[in-house]
């Protein structure tokens, strides 16, 4: 994985791609975890992170 990750560094755009899919990936599994009324407070938060 790290060498892919080497590899997105070199192109233009790859590895925010890649940045942008661990933060949801971080998101889809940070949500798993949360029953249903704290899920409208950190989905907020979670997505709020993910526009920054």
């Amino acid at each position: 994985m790290q060498s892919f990750v080497r590899f997105l560094q070199t192109t233009k755009g790859g590895y925010d791609l890649y940045r942008f899919w661990m933060d949801c990936e971080f998101f889809k599994d940070t949500m798993l975890g949360l029953d249903q009324v704290e899920n409208v407070v950190a989905r907020t938060r979670l997505f709020r992170d993910l526009n920054d």
